[in-house]
């Protein structure tokens, strides 16, 4: 059997203003607190993240056979668009693509730039503009496409996710000036989230799915089903007879790139729309020392170093504080001065924390 012939996007937004075109998605809706992601402090140390975290691991990814799809907004300001261009430029695989909100991303329409017509297949994977890729992370995924169809078990659609996640609270203190990496419970990861379909019979993106539901589409028997699993069904056309996809058992559709990769890094930050996360209670936590902290991963040390001030942990808790203490934070959260109270007592012991 001649190999596979695919496009492979990597999905990428970076702040832009299209938060609604994925709100029913989205596991928070602490959006609504939020600063304009424009605002020149926000485009700074959205910057910062993107330049440490994200950028490094695309770009040594052991295989290069993808595109990368970068969704900015139509009015990012022209000096940071300019930033943007330099740090890609020389890329041939890399794309700025303007975000247009009456165009679906759950579609493959606004893809059609970056598609071979006389390519079959398609896959999409999102990754955060935050968040760390393991390097042989898109190799994995593809190997298996190739292997599974010379052994004829590729079906018309399938998942790719991780469930080998560590997060990364990346706050500069005295004991840790690299942060701390923590475990986290396994469940399929927003990072590196991917979604093949023959494109002759599926026009969608992996931004119509949920991760989090990613093996639940999959379940047999059939149980009971909520809204987004019904929804997810419909779109990947399990119970269509033309999709044939009955015959498949759940690891056919389902397949856990971590079992072959190291761990992707879910990087907690006190900008983050789930920033919360940093004071949860974890298990497992290292801290991070430099590279040999994150073997099979790659971040800038030097300019997590450059930027530890706009890292710091005096930087996230008057951040927090300030959002704790806003009125729309409370109509968020709801639970009066109690709430308040609790959630400032938790900020506090964090913050003293050394």
């Amino acid at each position: 059997m001649e190999p596979v012939r695919f496009d492979h996007i990597v999905l990428t937004r970076f702040s832009f203003r299209g938060k609604k075109a994925f709100s029913m998605y989205t596991e928070s809706k602490m959006w609504e607190l939020y600063e304009d992601p424009l605002l020149p402090a926000n485009l700074e140390f959205r910057f910062k993240l993107f330049e440490v975290f994200c950028l490094p691991g695309i770009l040594k990814q052991t295989s290069q056979s993808f595109k990368w799809v970068i969704l900015k907004d139509k009015d990012l300001p022209e000096k940071y668009l300019q930033r943007l261009k330099k740090l890609v430029e020389g890329m041939q695989n890399i794309y700025l693509h303007t975000f247009d909100p009456v165009v679906s991303l759950e579609s493959m329409a606004w893809l059609k730039p970056y598609l071979d017509d006389e390519r079959e297949w398609l896959i999409t994977t999102n990754l955060d503009d935050d968040d760390v890729l393991p390097l042989n992370y898109i190799e994995t995924i593809q190997f298996d496409i190739q292997s599974s169809a010379l052994n004829d078990r590729l079906p018309v659609v399938k998942i790719y996710a991780t469930t080998n996640v560590r997060q990364w609270d990346a706050i500069s203190s005295h004991k840790s000036p690299f942060g701390l990496i923590c475990n986290k419970l396994p469940a399929p990861s927003n990072i590196g989230f991917s979604l093949l379909v023959n494109k002759g019979l599926y026009d969608l993106t992996v931004w119509k799915l949920r991760h989090v539901l990613a093996e639940s589409y999959f379940e047999k028997p059939v149980k009971q089903l909520n809204k987004n699993v019904e929804y997810g069904r419909k779109a990947l056309k399990l119970d269509d007879p033309e999709a044939g996809l009955n015959q498949w058992e759940k690891n056919d559709l389902f397949y856990d790139v971590g079992q072959l990769t190291d761990s992707v890094l879910l990087v907690n930050h006190f900008k983050n729309v789930q920033q919360w996360r940093l004071h949860k209670s974890k298990d497992g936590c290292d801290i991070v020392s430099g590279a040999d902290s994150i073997p099979g991963r790659t971040v800038n040390f030097e300019l997590f170093r450059k930027y530890r001030n706009d890292f710091s942990k005096t930087q996230a808790f008057f951040y927090m504080l300030r959002l704790l203490l806003s009125r729309k934070y409370m109509a968020h959260k709801g639970g009066g001065r109690p709430q308040k109270l609790k959630n400032f007592i938790i900020l506090i012991r964090w913050y003293f924390w050394r």
